[in-house]
């Protein structure tokens, strides 16, 4: 969906029509202006993405390589009502689609948007960093996937499809170099093995010399890359009826995080202040330049992340039926450290220690959808641990008081998922189909966890006499738990009492017992969807459906100081209704899709504040009673000649917080009915315009302008300025040289061509507000080649 701001008047689109999806076409040679028709697999069979009665965004990998899309994260920028950011600098990626997201930054959070690579989930947002490589296209669901997907979500699913093995030899490699010292590489070898078997592997390998930020405060640069990723797929043609296949997969991620960009000091507890003063004017980042920025000189935030996984699919050809089963595993370690507040200050610093294990296992058996009616029917299990210790280092914040420099918060969450499901399209008259899915989840989670003392500081405090309370009692302490260094400290409250000394006679009032914290519950859920596909003639399908998803409730993976805290939230649902329709216009040249959707919002899971009496505002994961969303949203693909391709989008987006009273950003109660929903944009415009001619016989040349744009919103739910993130405007570009047969391309592209400074996210770290700012202008040279 494009947008360039000359296609505006003031905040508003000249043209709802006007904003571009950006997608490129494959072949090189355009012979005349029939578009290409994109298969997907959205509902578990192959099906042409038109006459699928959803909102689907599909990406082909030549696209993605065009675009320059080498993971999750770059999708934002060419999918009408997609929205990334990361949850403050945590390295977790925060995904929504519609509005419909979940920032939270602890590891043990689900998304709200699934997350599938090869049909296998990926359970937790922080798993999906690596890089995305030979694909063969992505597809991005819109909407509550309550039926077919292992995990139910509220806001859609993103699926990954990679390049899958076949008998014919081919090679191809990718060498890039770019701004920065960057060099990239790819490549993939493809055949048969044996008669029976074939097999792809492939690579991805990113480097840069240099950090694209520059600190405020010394010569330091930060932001250098060193991914290194491998693939293997090996097919089995058993027999003439029973396939398998084998995926193998690993990454390595030993990168420099980047730095956010302090911009507002606003103490958590102002009475001390005056003892920890925000840095000098000389050490804050300068807020028009992208790069400018700072860290803690001993604390480089950095990240050496691995995953790595394994899955089995068996395929089975029955009589008119086919059985599937897959059998997965994935694995993520990641050790990471982070500056928080964008400064030299250690305000807030932040080590991270992850592990993650997940198995799961699909059955589903499929109609050859020969007849009037398909179905598929089918079952889901999945396992997974999370493992997390991260230390929070804060030795200059009011809200340490100057009595501790760090706490270690640790936790461990197990959650075991059992599925049914069944879905059924069946064409009742020439002209009408009708589809019916539902879905019966049962969920457990279990978790232990606790704020530990590091350097005695913590233990101290909680151990400290706090003096009378009058009329009360003639001593206050926290904790009626002695503790030393290295011990667990968070507060159960209904532990607490009034202890007198029978020899003294001294009354003390203790808070309460410290301890693990230790919970679990259990949580099933009947969601569903109906849909009616109305197919006038073979150009147009008009749809109409009612469907409701949910995500599943959890725990607070924060640091806390009360058992409070930590108490789970619950799960959320979304009742969605759709209208749309896919129209092939023009004798084929023209692809006009448009829907308008109603999403009805319960118990929205956001991250909201408790008021701690000792430590003041501290997070708390909350659910937001009701809210809802209103959206249209137009694609419009178009090759109007030959060689000239053409696809553009919006989106609109109206969201409302109809009922939720809880703490603001500085530690105000207040009823927040009538605010929009975080990380939500109004307007929402993308797109590209691609052009194709020959030079010769055997060259072709191809320059294409893609756009994006972003309207203003506010990181929170929340009116206060300080979370407000400004409306920004991306253009690229890419101009190319290649043989005709499409055996190699030498391009050269810019990403951000305009430098245009830009942010993310607005939020706060303690007594520091930060942004997290986009990178500026890039530039570099692709050269591809294939050997077939």
């Amino acid at each position: 969906m494009p947008n360039s701001q000359s296609f505006r008047f003031g905040k508003r689109p000249f043209v709802a029509l006007s904003a571009l999806a950006a997608s490129l076409a494959s072949p090189w040679v355009i012979s005349d202006t029939i578009l290409e028709e994109v298969i997907v697999t959205a509902q578990k069979r192959s099906q042409s993405l038109n006459d699928v009665g959803i909102a689907v965004s599909a990406f082909s990998g030549e696209q993605m390589r065009n675009l320059g899309i080498t993971d999750a994260t770059d999708l934002a920028n060419f999918t009408p009502g997609l929205h990334l950011t990361e949850s403050g600098v945590t390295g977790v990626p925060v995904y929504t689609i519609r509005g419909v997201g979940f920032d939270d930054y602890n590891a043990n959070s689900s998304s709200t948007v699934g997350i599938y690579v090869d049909e296998v989930s990926l359970p937790y947002p922080t798993m999906t960093r690596g890089e995305q490589f030979d694909m063969e296209r992505i597809e991005v669901l819109k909407g509550p996937q309550g039926t077919l997907y292992g995990r139910n979500s509220t806001g859609g699913a993103i699926n990954f499809i990679s390049n899958k093995p076949s008998s014919e030899f081919d090679a191809g490699i990718s060498l890039e170099y770019g701004r920065f010292d960057t060099f990239r590489s790819e490549g993939f070898i493809n055949g048969a093995l044996t008669d029976s078997i074939n097999g792809r592997v492939s690579f991805a390998y990113t480097d840069s010399g240099d950090g694209w930020q520059d600190s405020v405060s010394s010569d330091e640069t930060l932001g250098r890359l060193d991914k290194t990723a491998l693939r293997g797929i090996f097919d089995w043609a058993a027999t003439d009826n029973l396939t398998l296949q084998l995926n193998a997969h690993w990454y390595e991620d030993k990168s420099e995080n980047p730095a956010p960009q302090y911009f507002a000091y606003v103490p958590l507890v102002p009475e001390l202040a005056p003892f920890f003063p925000p840095p000098d004017v000389s050490q804050q980042a300068d807020l028009s330049d992208p790069r400018s920025a700072d860290w803690s000189r001993d604390f480089t935030p950095q990240r050496d992340n691995e995953g790595q996984g394994a899955s089995i699919r068996v395929d089975w050809e029955l009589n008119g039926m086919t059985l599937t089963s897959i059998s997965a595993y994935e694995r993520f370690d990641r050790e990471e450290s982070n500056d928080w507040d964008g400064t030299p200050v250690e305000n807030l610093d932040v080590f991270m220690a992850t592990e993650i294990e997940a198995w799961s296992q699909e059955f589903r058996l499929t109609s050859d959808g020969s007849g009037d009616l398909s179905w598929i029917v089918g079952a889901y299990w999945s396992t997974d641990e999370v493992t997390e210790s991260w230390e929070a280092f804060g030795s200059q914040s009011t809200i340490y008081s100057g009595i501790f420099g760090s706490v270690d918060t640790r936790y461990n969450q197990n959650a075991d998922t059992a599925a049914l499901f069944g879905s059924i399209d069946w064409q009742f008259a020439d002209n009408f189909r009708l589809n019916v899915g539902a879905r019966y989840t049962r969920e457990e989670r279990e978790f232990e966890g606790c704020g530990y003392d590091v350097d005695g500081g913590l233990a101290f405090l909680y151990n400290l006499d706090f003096g009378p309370t009058p009329g009360f009692s003639d001593r206050t302490v926290l904790s009626s738990t002695t503790l030393s260094q290295g011990d667990c400290v968070v507060i159960d409250p209904s532990q607490a009492q009034l202890f007198v000394d029978e020899v003294t006679g001294v009354s003390t009032y203790f808070s309460g017992a410290s301890g693990v914290f230790d919970d679990s519950f259990t949580i099933e859920n009947l969601s569903g969807r109906v849909g009616l596909d109305w197919l006038p003639n073979d150009d147009w399908l008009v749809f109409a459906s009612v469907g409701n998803g949910y995500k599943s409730g959890g725990y607070n993976g924060a640091a806390t100081s009360t058992w409070t805290q930590l108490e789970p939230y619950d799960e959320e649902t979304l009742l969605a209704y759709e209208l749309g329709f896919k129209a092939t216009l023009l004798d084929g040249s023209m692809q006009f899709n448009s829907s308008a959707f109603y999403y009805d919002y319960s118990d929205k899971q956001i991250v909201g504040f408790i008021n701690d009496p000792v430590f003041g505002l501290l997070t708390q994961l909350v659910n937001v009673p009701e809210s809802d969303i209103t959206g249209i949203e137009t694609e419009l693909e178009w090759q109007p000649l030959a060689g000239l391709y053409l696809r553009f989008g919006a989106i609109w987006l109206d969201s409302e917080v109809q009922e939720y009273v809880g703490l603001d950003g500085v530690g105000n109660v207040r009823d927040f009915a009538g605010l929009d929903l975080a990380q939500t944009s109004e307007w929402q415009y993308n797109g590209l315009a691609s052009y194709e001619w020959g030079v010769s016989d055997s060259l072709i040349m191809r320059a294409s302008v893609d756009v994006n744009f972003k309207d203003s919103y506010q990181s929170a739910i929340d009116d206060n300025p300080l979370f407000f993130v400004d409306d920004y405007t991306i253009w690229n570009s890419r101009l190319a040289i290649g043989a005709a047969d499409g055996q190699w391309e030498l391009a050269f592209w810019s990403r951000n061509l305009t430098d245009e400074y830009y942010y993310t996210s607005a939020n706060l770290s303690n007594d520091y507000w930060f942004r997290t700012a986009g990178q500026g202008v890039t530039y570099g040279a692709t050269f591809n080649y294939k050997l077939n």
